[in-house]
């Protein structure tokens, strides 16, 4: 999807001409529906299914679906031990409730954590886990001020003492582009 985005903005541009920049949306159909197939055959399929399918499982015709009760093929099925049980590729995608077990790292939070992990020093990734680094991680504002805004134009925390201002409703004091 990536390279189909960044050809279809390269043609949106006009680097191919003015016939590609008209179908700049077509170019983008285009690379993804040749990419995917190529990425699968250059890559042997290893990651075309996110889980392995079990081995007694194709034996059967038919599962069950722990959540939704409907009986589908072994191949629309995956086990989850969330539930500790088949459910289908539906109930899957759709439930948020198991927080991916099945899928190890597979969260955006677990990504960023390997990738820090790879690069930054180990005293660092250590402050990061900390609970000030947890929140200035998860702050707005915490890092918002630069070297050239006065200390009246920087994010502050809401307080009871300041009003919600009534054109954008926001409770912070610097301007909208701060906050």
């Amino acid at each position: 999807m990536t390279l189909a985005t960044l050809l279809a903005l390269c043609a949106y541009a006009g680097w191919f001409g003015a016939v590609a920049e008209a179908l700049a949306p077509f170019v983008a159909l285009a690379v993804s529906m040749v990419a995917a197939p190529a990425i699968a055959w250059a890559t042997g399929g290893r990651y075309y299914l996110a889980r392995k399918p079990r081995a007694n499982w194709k034996l059967r015709a038919t599962i069950e679906c722990r959540v939704c009760q409907h009986a589908f093929e072994p191949e629309d099925m995956a086990f989850c031990p969330a539930y500790s049980a088949p459910i289908c590729s539906l109930c899957c995608s759709l439930d948020a409730r198991c927080h991916d077990l099945c899928k190890p790292g597979a969260r955006l939070e677990a990504q960023i954590d390997a990738a820090v992990d790879a690069v930054a020093p180990r005293w660092l990734v250590a402050e990061g886990h900390s609970r000030l680094g947890t929140y200035l991680a998860s702050s707005p504002c915490s890092l918002a001020s630069s070297p050239s805004s006065s200390p009246s134009s920087t994010c502050r925390r809401p307080t009871a003492a300041r009003s919600t201002s009534r054109s954008s409703g926001r409770r912070c004091g610097a301007p909208s582009s701060r906050c």
